[in-house]
Formats: structure tokens, C-alpha cells, sequence
């Protein structure tokens, strides 16, 4: 069992707080030992009155509080013991306990009489201690008697109990919703837990691990109502409650599962009483367990939770299953079909030369029923098969013979008005067959809509115009079918909508209604249906059916759907050269869900992580698709994924949502845009630019930034943190900490949540370093991902801060004074006791700084890792100090991970003034690349995330090349990387250079900071290249010299390139602050491609592209090539090299 260190006690305050007892240092929740319970059975005796089994007892005792002893003492309480837990009143006629203390998690019972003449008359001295996995109650009686009849019976409990019984959260384990909530009247936060048809309430979650509740509640006896204003008020029969939420996706979640609660208490047994009519039906048709609540609609058959569980999905692929407890079956034809059919004679067909050896019962393990299970439903073991099934041409003439009419069994049942015999065929997938489809397997029979959902209710509606009234409407959606008529008594319909014409189904905003919802179609031109339901509840209750109507998903997968935002059938491409696939997939706040079909499974993308969201300006579309929809693309931190809708309406509505969900940020740090390490945005980029440009700012947190500039940067980073680029020239470094400052404080929960608040600042009771560490660590355990990792992201970087205390003058002190309350407190300075609280708050994140590299486990790689970018930070800040001085003074050596095409990463300390040629050797024999049969070998300069790359000319000094990268917006510079790979780009030169082929042809391009692609004709000569919109043209739109530019082969995916063969180019002018590199051009093949790209190259290096040596044929190949009177000599290369990076940096730093 996980053993768990102490607590911060809980205590009644006004009865709004309840009273545990005293914790245990060390506590450990696990089961009393069978040796402990043989020690006991022999120290405490079993007085006789108890020898008669009693098992329940009730009656006043007194309680002593367990916060300050002195101060709240001793506490009358009603106390019930009923053989399974103690629960304990403020009196024998209040509704809601004040704990409930259940007998597995109980340890001992201990008699603890004090000798009445030393104590005060009021001193209670029968007393009893009762010592449970994380605490000691201490209790007292009026009499001897009444005490010996407490202790012996809870210790007769005790020693009974199942040792095993004990796990974490006890019988609410594994809950169907839990989290902290505010109630009202309660100062603090509660845990709130729901199981089942149980609602219980913790002062912590370290109670709900200890088994501990304040009190339970069935739900079956209440009522849930939304008051507004993120409030929900729950009614029982004893005592209402007030939940104070903090958001809509709050309210909606949870209001969602306190409802299932009550309708799983309530149960749905009308429906199980009408397919219980069938008296097979009563027991499950594999193991024979009494009362399934599991119904297959496809084969009319009722199940176990057991035989139709998560274990088996995969084997019973022809089920589909839906859960009696939970839905409506509306419409008579499935309750009847489940009677007229059942078990017995389901079983005739499916278990019909089973034997007793094969067959199953509910005491069978699970391997068992999974073989049985296989063999009964996917291999058809058992069936009873046609005399001919094994003569399939025998089976095909007979069949063939007795087809004289030309119909399918649907059709057929259809004109003999058979309803049930229809209802069948549709469950099993003969819509499929009846549509003409070649090939049909009972897989996807399941899949493309075997289940059907009813409902049924008044709707407000539009007409066909979105902007008309809401008339009242009586909505029918029956068989994957929805109708709608004038009033619940009309029998023509005045619409029906079809399954295969539904698309999409989304939660809306309307100004009329609240809650309005839209149902996307196929229909007239893809029209788009507007309803609106009365409440929040009601509007889930349609949408998730409707979701579920149109989604290919499996009954048992959709349990696990219980909110979505919009959800929908679109077309996916897994990168640009996979294949268009129909998938279905459902939003839900800043969660993107991707139903994998042969998993059955739902993928979860957390878009908070999202690179960026691009409208592909393109040709290649999904030709699957109903119109000629604009596909867009989601660059994910490892893969891109393409998608679009069935329509060009309901790919643009897809796109708005994703824009929706991606871009503003929220008042909460979760609701915030996030890195790949679940960092939010605006807290990695405002670090990054302070550590860049103020590690040596003196009071650097302390001095605050311009009131306008930091609100104005705030702004920018809400509407959307991932398109925001600080620049020196637009805000300094006081302003920039002044942001961060500013956007920690205005978090409505600050960064170390305020549910443990009081636990932190317990932590500095604990006089012991060591100790407080421990104590510490498990605190950050219970911190989300997002704040752990925030957190230790914004701590690393303060240490860092205090490094250089010399220089800033802010040390640990400072620091931790002006972030103790940033953190720990964030806006909520008014609910705290002013300064007393303040001062443990700086001492608290004083520790926090000092050890964070124990706190958070950081490893030597870590901390080295650590070193190296801080190193590579500094050297970039010097260099742009240096060339702002007109510095001729070269920066120091720098670790540099070069890349190798084998997988190896080869880390070397590179100096200055080291060339790619002398780095190239240097790597390739560390690497053991230096066999003389394949020395064509080079560096590449790879950057945009692999998207664009050069080869490095063997003259260039490789530390340039990097620095220049410091001056790169973050989008561009992210993964940029020094890769040595075999020289492609040389060889397919070799191929296609001609210095006599004229370069004139029409190409597409795109400029810098734009993603429009346009036709012109573009020109090589002179050394330059020129862009001219027709060929009449006197004068170019655009000319650029070769020896200015740095070309790279390839176009970014966000541009959405027209063709595959591009090339990029900067130019020595050219600022990276955004997320798009320089200039591109697409060419229409390969060999065009290469042509550009040799004639600009040999351009730029007249004197050679390779060095003497190892790639000599090569180079005397295509110097050979090269015409007389080339461009400028190579040294001034170099020197105008030098100079645009000073150029840049010089920007940069201004």
C-alpha cells in the first residue's frame, strides 16, 4: 500500500469544517496485519455484554477536537456505529455527518481513563482512542460501562473485518468524477467525489485516499438544479448544497454526472422490466448470470457487465451493445424484437452444438469466458450451419435458383410489412447491402450504424432561415432518423432528416436562446438546421444522441462520451502524402478526439499544443468529399494532420471552432496555450527573452515596466501567446517581467493551488530540512501537469537569477519576497491574513528555490542539458553586445550537438573560427564515417523543424551560422539543428548544371511574411536573380544578388506549397520575428528544381562548392563547367557574411 506522510489537520469552524482527529506522523493507509489482529485479540479483553454479536450501537459521546485542544476542547456528538463505519452528528436530529469512519480503515481501539482526581471536573475522563490509517479519534463516554460496550464492540469489528479489504478511496475507488469544489459556507475547497449512485465529500484528497469522507450521499433521493452564475444547488431530503464552480465546462461536467448519479440510483427499470418479459432474457446468454443490464440490439440478446466488457470488445465485434440502465429504447420495434427473440433463441443458432466442456458460467475466469467468447461470436464454433455451408458453389446455385424475384431480404420484409423482420436486418447491417456495396463484414456492420438512439421532446426551431424566429417544434429522433411536426400530435412530419445526410452536430451561442445547438446536413445545399432546448442538460441529452446516430462507434466506446462541443464525420490525411480517410472526431473544450477504428479507440490531441492552424491554399482535396471544401492543416509538435469537411460549410465551421478553441487564452493556467513540456506559452517566452536579454539587468523583477506597454503585451499574448514575438525594439526587459509578474497574479488559482495553500505553510513547522523537503515533494505530487511543470520551469529560472546576484542584485531574499505571494497567492490577497501569511509564503518559495534541483528529481543530463543552452544564451548575448560595440573580437568557443545521418548525436566544443571543412573531419572520425569508398560527406544547416535545409559551403565558420539563429523568431528556431549527412545536394548538381542553359521560366512564389503563392517569371543572369510579372517586362519587380542570399531546398508546410520541388531564400535583410522563413519559389519537377539551385550556388562560390581532397572529382567536374569572369572573390564572401550578421544583430539589439 502508498504510504502517505502527514497532513495538515482539519477542524470545525462553525460547523462549516469537520472535525477529524489528531494525524499520524508517518501514516501508512494500509490494512491492519494478521499479527497485529492476534496481538489484539489477546490485549483487549471482550467484555461479556457483547459476546451476543451486537454489530450496531448509537448514542451521545463527546469528542475532542483535534485542531487546538485547549482552545475548542471536547464537542458532544451523535455517534452511530453499524458494523461497517462510525459516523458522527452535531445532534441526533442533523441530516449531514460530520465524518464517517469506516471499519477497514480502522487500526485499534485503545481504553484511555484518566484518574478523575488530578483532571477538572469537565476533563471527560472515560476516554478512548480510536487509531485508523491516517489519524487518532479520541472519544469520551458519560460511564465505565458505556465506554467497555464502545471499545468491545469496535474492537470485535475490527478484528473481524477482512484484512483486504483496505485500498485507496475504498468503495469510491476509481470514481466516475472527482476534484476540488467550493461550497458555499465553507471556507476552504472540498473534494468532491461521485461513484455510481454515491456522492461523498472530502475536507482533502489525501481524506478520499484514507477512506474518510465528511458524509455520503445517495443520489437516488436527489435533485440537481442550475441556479446560474456557475452555481448548482443540490436538494436531499436532509440538507441543500451550494457548489460555487469556477467555469461553464465546470457547471456542464458536473451537473452532467450528479444527473447520471440520480439515474443510476433511480435505475431505467421500465426498460429492463420490458426486455425482462422474455424470461431467458434474464440471464445473461453466455455465462447465465441473473439480471444482465447489457443488451446486444444486433442479435436481441442480454449480457453481463462481465461478458460485454471492456475485455471483450475486440473479440465481440459483431455486438453492439448499449447499457439498460442508462438509455431509452423508444419506439416499440427493438423491445420487441429483444422478447420475440431473446437468449434461448439466440443461442439456438449461436450455441447450438456447444458442450458442457466449452460452455461458461458466471464463476468462470476470464481467460475462460474470453475462449469462449472467440470461439462462440468470431470463429461461429458453435453455429448451426447450412448442410452445405463448406459447398459454397452448391450453397451460391441454391440460392441463386431462389432468387427468382430480384429483391433483397430488406426489401422483402419492407413489402410484407414485417417491422420486427426490417428492425432486424437494419441491426445487422443490411442498409449496407440494400445500397449496393460490394463487400460487407459484420465488423463494420457494427460500425456503420447498427445502434440506433431515440429521443424525443419540443425543440425551439428556426426555418430555413437562421435569423427567423424559434417556433416550438416536437423533435422525433428514432432509427437514426430525426423528424420534426408542428405539435406532438401531428402525424405528417414537417422534415426528416436521414443518418447518412447528417454531417455534424455543434453546440452554438444564439442570443435568443442560450442553449441552441446546430445539426450540419448534406441536405439542399448543405443546410444547417438551428434548435434550441430549454436547459443545458437538455441540449447535452440531444446532441450526444444525435453524435452518437451519426458516429461509426462502437456502444461501449460512446459510454465514455458524455459532453462534446462539436462532433462530426470529416476526412483526415496523416501528413501530405497519406491517403484522405473518413474518421469520426468530436471536440470538447481544447481536446480534439479521433475515433480509431481499428483500435476502437478514441485519440486525445491536446490543443492547447497546437503550432499553428493553416488554410491549405491548394488543389489537393479529398475528391471523397460532397463539394470542393478548403482543407486546413494542424501542425502538432510531432506530426501535421490535414483535415476536411464533407462540405465547403462544414470545413469552414471546423475551422472556426479550431481557431476558437486554440488562440484566447482563459483566466485559469490550464486554460492557457502550452509548449510541448506543458508550460504555458507566455511563461516560456517572457523567460526566454529575460534570460537572453536580462540576466544582468540590475533589480530585474523588481523594477516594474511601463503600466501601458505591459498591459498592451498581455493583450497580445491572450488573443492568441502563440503568434506574439517580444522584441528589444518593442519592449524592454523590466516590462517584459512586469507581463509575467502581472499574468501569475491574475490567475483565478494561483500556481501552487489554493486547495494547498495551508499544507505549504504547514511544511515550515517541520524544523528538519529533510523532513520539509519530503513534506514538500508530495505536496508537488498533487499539483496538475501544467502547474508542476510551470512551476518548476519558473523556479529553475529564478536559481538561475540568483546566480547572478552579483551583477543584478536580486538575490534569494528579493526574489522570493516578490514571488511568494505571486505564487502561492496570486489575486486573492484579501481572503489571507495580511503579513504573518506573507512572510511564510516567501519562506515557502525560499526553500523552493534553493532546492528545486531536489525537489524535482533533476538528473546530472538534466542540469548538464540545463548548462549548455544557458551557455549557448550567453555567448549569444555577448555577441550581440560585441557587434553593437563593433566588436572585431571573436566569441568564445561553444557545445555544439552535431547530428549524424546514423542516429548518433556527436557533441563538440567548436571554436570561432572552425570551418565546416574541419568540423566535417573532425565528426566524421568520431563517428566512424571515414571510409575513403563513401567520403561524400557535408553539414547541413536544417531549420524550420526539418522542413528547409542547406548544405554548408566548407569555408563558412559554423559558430556563425548558429549565433544568427539567436536572432530567429521561436517558431522558425525551435529545432534547428547541424546535421553531417551524405551530400545530395552536390551530386544532384552534378547531374543537371549547365552554365550555358539559360534560367528563364515561370515559376510560383511566395514573398517573405506571406503564404499567397503567385506566378511570375523569374531570371538568372549577372549573378542575380529577377522576378518580372511578364515577359514584356522592361524593368524587374524584384532583383537579388546571389552572394546575398542563403538558399535552402524546400518550402514550409505552412505555406502549403503547390508542388514539392521549392527552394527558400534569405537574404542578408531579411528579419526572422515571424513564424515564416524568407522567400519561396516553386518550380514544376526535380530537375528544374536543381537547376535554380546550382546556377545561385556556383554563383556564390566561383572558386568551388567542395575543398581539395576528399571530394576533388566532384569539385574539378564542375569547376571545369564554370565560364570565365565570374562574381566577387571569395574572401569578400566571407567579409560580407560577417557583415550581415552584424547587421542582424545590430537590429536585433537596438
Amino acid at each position: 500500500m502508498k504510504s502517505i506522510s502527514a497532513t495538515s489537520p482539519s477542524w470545525e469552524s462553525d460547523d462549516t469544517l469537520s472535525d477529524g482527529g489528531e494525524f499520524l506522523d508517518n501514516a501508512d493507509f494500509a490494512p491492519p496485519s494478521e499479527e497485529l489482529i492476534r496481538t489484539l485479540r489477546a490485549a483487549i479483553p471482550i467484555v461479556p455484554a457483547v459476546q451476543s454479536k451486537l454489530t450496531s450501537r448509537e448514542g451521545y459521546l463527546y469528542k475532542l477536537s483535534s485542531k487546538n485542544k485547549n482552545r475548542l476542547g471536547w464537542h458532544k456528538r451523535w455517534v452511530t456505529f453499524d458494523s461497517s463505519a462510525v459516523k458522527y452528528f452535531s445532534s441526533k436530529t442533523s441530516g449531514a455527518s460530520k465524518r464517517i469512519i469506516p471499519v477497514n480503515t480502522m487500526i485499534n481501539v485503545e481504553n484511555d481513563i484518566k484518574n478523575a482526581d488530578f483532571l477538572p471536573l469537565d476533563s471527560h475522563e472515560y476516554r478512548f482512542k480510536l487509531t485508523t490509517v491516517d489519524r487518532v479519534y479520541t472519544f469520551s463516554t458519560d460511564d465505565r460501562d458505556d465506554l467497555l460496550m464502545w471499545t468491545s464492540l469496535l474492537m470485535q469489528a475490527i478484528i473481524d473485518a477482512k484484512t483486504d479489504d483496505y485500498h485507496e478511496g475504498g468503495d469510491m475507488c476509481f470514481p466516475d468524477r472527482e476534484g476540488y469544489v467550493k461550497m458555499e459556507g465553507v471556507k476552504h475547497k472540498r473534494y468532491l467525489v461521485i461513484k455510481g449512485e454515491n456522492f461523498c465529500y472530502y475536507n482533502t484528497k489525501q481524506d478520499f485516499k484514507a477512506c474518510s469522507p465528511i458524509h455520503q450521499i445517495p443520489m437516488k433521493l436527489a435533485s440537481i438544479k442550475d441556479l446560474g452564475k456557475f452555481k448548482l444547488r443540490i436538494i436531499t431530503p436532509a440538507v441543500s448544497y451550494i457548489l460555487l464552480l469556477e467555469n461553464q465546462d465546470e457547471i456542464n461536467g458536473w451537473k452532467l454526472a450528479f444527473e447520471e448519479a440520480i439515474a443510476s440510483g433511480l435505475g431505467e427499470d421500465n426498460i429492463m422490466n420490458e426486455v425482462y418479459e422474455n424470461h431467458s432474457n434474464r440471464f445473461c446468454a453466455d455465462c447465465g448470470m441473473r439480471n444482465p443490464h447489457w443488451a446486444s440490439v444486433n442479435l436481441a440478446i442480454t449480457l453481463c457487465k462481465n461478458c460485454a466488457g471492456d475485455k471483450f470488445i475486440n473479440i465481440n465485434y459483431e455486438l453492439t451493445l448499449f447499457y439498460l440502465g442508462i438509455h431509452r429504447m423508444l419506439g416499440l420495434p427493438l423491445s420487441k424484437l429483444m422478447n420475440l427473440i431473446g437468449n434461448d433463441n439466440s443461442n439456438k443458432f449461436w450455441d447450438w452444438n456447444s458442450t458442457e466442456e466449452n460452455r461458461i458460467d458466471s464463476d468462470s475466469d476470464m481467460e475462460q469466458k474470453k475462449d469462449y467468447i472467440l470461439c462462440k461470436y468470431q470463429q461461429k464454433s458453435f453455429c448451426h450451419r447450412h448442410p452445405l455451408a463448406h459447398d459454397l458453389e452448391a450453397l451460391n446455385e441454391i440460392l441463386h435458383c431462389s432468387k427468382l424475384h430480384g429483391k433483397n431480404p430488406l426489401q422483402l420484409a419492407k413489402d410484407a410489412q414485417q417491422t420486427l423482420q426490417v428492425e432486424f436486418l437494419i441491426q445487422n447491417g443490411a442498409e449496407s447491402l440494400a445500397e449496393g456495396k460490394k463487400s460487407f463484414n459484420a465488423s463494420q456492420a457494427s460500425f456503420k450504424k447498427v445502434n440506433k438512439y431515440g429521443i424525443r421532446g419540443f425543440l425551439f426551431k428556426t426555418g430555413s432561415n437562421p435569423k427567423g424566429d424559434f417556433l416550438k417544434r416536437w423533435v422525433v429522433l428514432e432509427n437514426g432518423c430525426l423528424s420534426y411536426y408542428e405539435n406532438e400530435k401531428s402525424l405528417v412530419a414537417k422534415d426528416q432528416i436521414t443518418r447518412k445526410e447528417m454531417l455534424s452536430v455543434a453546440c452554438t451561442s444564439d442570443e435568443r436562446y442560450e442553449h441552441s445547438f446546430e445539426l450540419g446536413t448534406a441536405k439542399n445545399g448543405s443546410r444547417t438546421y438551428l434548435f434550441a432546448a430549454e436547459s443545458y442538460a437538455e441540449r447535452q441529452k440531444w446532441i450526444i444522441n444525435l453524435a452518437k446516430s451519426i458516429a461509426p462507434v462502437r456502444e461501449s466506446t460512446l459510454l465514455s462520451v458524455k459532453t462534446l462541443d462539436r462532433g462530426g464525420i470529416v476526412y483526415l490525411r496523416y501528413g501530405a502524402t497519406k491517403d484522405w480517410k473518413e474518421h469520426w472526431v468530436h471536440m470538447r473544450g481544447r481536446l480534439f478526439y479521433i475515433y480509431q477504428i481499428e483500435k476502437d479507440v478514441f485519440e486525445e490531441i491536446d490543443l492547447r499544443k497546437l503550432k499553428s492552424l493553416t488554410l491549405l491554399q491548394t488543389n489537393d482535396r479529398c475528391t471523397d468529399a460532397l463539394d470542393d471544401g478548403q482543407p486546413f492543416v494542424l501542425d502538432l509538435p510531432n506530426r501535421a494532420i490535414y483535415i476536411q469537411g464533407s462540405t465547403k460549410k462544414d470545413t469552414s465551421n471546423w475551422f472556426a471552432a479550431f481557431t476558437k478553441a486554440t488562440t484566447e487564452g482563459g483566466e485559469y493556467i490550464s486554460d492557457q496555450q502550452l509548449t510541448s513540456d506543458d508550460v504555458p506559452l507566455i511563461v516560456d517566452k517572457c523567460i526566454n527573452f529575460i534570460e537572453l536579454h536580462g540576466m544582468d539587468s540590475e533589480g530585474i523583477y523588481r523594477l516594474s515596466g511601463q503600466t501601458s506597454v505591459v498591459t498592451r503585451l498581455l493583450t497580445l499574448f491572450k488573443n492568441d501567446a502563440r503568434n506574439v514575438h517580444i522584441k528589444m525594439e518593442d519592449f524592454s526587459v523590466n516590462d517584459v517581467a512586469s507581463s509575467l509578474k502581472r499574468f501569475l497574479r491574475s490567475l483565478r488559482d494561483p500556481i501552487m493551488m489554493e486547495t494547498l495553500h495551508a499544507q505549504w505553510l504547514d511544511g515550515l513547522s517541520r524544523v528538519d530540512v529533510a523532513s520539509r523537503l519530503q513534506w514538500y515533494k508530495y505536496l508537488l505530487r498533487d499539483l496538475s501537469t501544467v502547474n508542476h511543470n510551470t512551476l518548476k520551469r519558473i523556479l529553475a529560472h529564478l536559481a538561475r537569477i540568483v546566480q547572478n546576484e552579483a551583477v543584478n542584485k536580486m538575490g534569494l531574499r528579493n526574489l522570493s519576497a516578490i514571488f511568494g505571494p505571486v505564487l502561492m497567492n496570486a489575486g486573492k490577497e484579501d481572503s489571507m491574513s495580511g503579513f504573518g501569511e506573507a512572510d511564510k509564503e516567501m519562506q515557502v518559495v525560499h526553500d523552493l528555490i534553493e532546492h528545486h534541483v531536489t525537489l524535482f528529481d533533476l538528473k546530472e543530463v538534466d542540469l548538464e542539458h540545463e548548462r549548455l543552452i544557458n551557455d549557448a544564451k550567453k555567448r549569444i548575448e555577448q555577441a550581440m553586445k560585441d557587434t553593437t560595440r563593433q566588436s572585431t573580437v571573436p566569441a568564445g568557443d561553444m557545445i555544439i550537438g552535431i547530428h549524424v545521418e546514423n542516429g548518433e548525436v556527436v557533441n563538440y566544443k567548436v571554436p570561432s573560427t572552425m570551418t565546416a571543412e574541419e568540423l566535417t573531419c573532425i565528426v566524421r572520425e568520431k563517428a566512424h564515417l571515414t571510409s575513403n569508398e563513401d567520403s561524400n560527406w557535408g553539414l547541413f544547416e536544417v531549420i524550420s523543424s526539418s522542413e528547409l535545409e542547406r548544405p554548408i559551403h566548407y569555408s563558412e565558420k559554423v559558430l556563425d551560422v548558429v549565433l544568427q539563429w539567436g536572432q530567429w523568431s521561436e517558431v522558425v528556431s525551435r529545432n534547428n539543428a547541424i546535421c553531417l549527412k551524405r551530400n545530395y545536394v552536390y551530386d544532384k548538381i552534378k547531374l543537371v548544371f549547365d552554365p550555358l542553359f539559360s534560367l528563364f521560366s515561370e515559376l510560383r512564389y511566395s514573398c517573405k511574411d506571406r503564404k499567397a503563392w503567385k506566378k511570375f517569371f523569374m531570371e538568372f543572369s549577372h549573378y542575380s536573380l529577377h522576378m518580372r510579372k511578364d515577359t514584356k517586362a522592361a524593368h524587374p519587380v524584384c532583383s537579388w544578388n546571389a552572394e546575398d542570399l542563403s538558399l535552402y531546398i524546400g518550402v514550409q508546410q505552412r505555406r502549403s506549397p503547390p508542388t514539392k520541388w521549392g527552394f527558400t531564400f534569405i537574404t542578408k535583410d531579411d528579419q526572422m520575428i515571424g513564424p515564416l522563413v524568407g522567400h519561396s519559389v516553386c518550380c514544376s519537377n526535380e530537375e528544374e528544381l536543381f537547376r535554380w539551385v546550382a546556377a545561385i550556388l556556383h554563383a556564390q562560390q566561383p572558386l568551388g562548392l567542395v575543398p581539395d581532397g576528399s571530394l576533388s572529382p566532384i569539385r574539378t567536374e564542375l569547376e571545369s563547367q564554370v565560364p570565365v569572369g565570374g562574381v566577387s572573390p571569395v574572401g569578400s564572401r566571407t567579409s560580407r557574411m560577417k557583415q550581415s550578421l552584424i547587421h542582424k544583430l545590430g537590429i536585433i539589439k537596438r
